[in-house]
């Protein structure tokens, strides 16, 4: 995914990787069989291919990719228009959510090439977000990220709290899902 928010219009792009998947195809049909990327105590299954999941079909920066762009006109956090289209596009940097809140907090900058009000940008829209969803009467779990690692003594469970830039993503992603899923009773799908 990459992001961009100019003022009260955020652009969100997600990786087109159905364009590299034949409809009833090998790959279509084990992808459907799986439905997620399957997490195990010392490893992942990915959905797709690591050829496609973090190359071919990766917003990977300076390369450009095909990519599904939602331009969401906002006002006080609330969607009042939405596009979407099929793009090119060539990301910018390659950001962690660490390297974000880093910056964020002050202990960090982020690479030249990136707007330097990304964070305070996310941080207005995420916030802006929660609220809104607090007044739906949504919820959301920000539990801990968990792990295991292999130790001497066995494995180890490892915990790490999640960021802010973490929770605001988040709200953009369910955001999108709420838009995805608008167009599609709209369209009767």
């Amino acid at each position: 995914q990459a992001m961009f928010i100019d003022g009260d219009v955020l652009y969100y792009a997600i990786a087109a990787v159905s364009l590299f998947v034949r409809p009833g195809g090998a790959l279509d049909a084990e992808t459907r069989e799986r439905a997620t990327t399957i997490y195990l105590p010392d490893r992942s299954i990915p959905l797709h291919p690591e050829v496609l999941s973090t190359d071919a079909a990766s917003l990977l920066p300076g390369q450009v990719r095909p990519a599904y762009v939602w331009r969401f006109e906002l006002d006080a956090g609330q969607v009042v228009r939405t596009g979407l289209e099929l793009a090119r596009v060539r990301s910018r940097a390659q950001l962690t959510y660490q390297q974000v809140q880093a910056a964020y907090d002050g202990d960090g900058q982020l690479p030249v090439n990136v707007p330097p009000t990304l964070p305070e940008d996310l941080a207005r829209v995420g916030r802006q977000r929660q609220r809104l969803e607090a007044e739906r009467g949504g919820v959301s779990l920000n539990l801990p990220e968990q792990w295991v690692e292999h130790g001497e003594d066995g494995y180890l469970l490892k915990l790490r709290e999640v960021t802010g830039v973490e929770e605001w993503n988040s709200q953009i992603s369910l955001m999108t899902g709420m838009e995805a899923a608008r167009i599609m009773i709209a369209a009767n799908l």
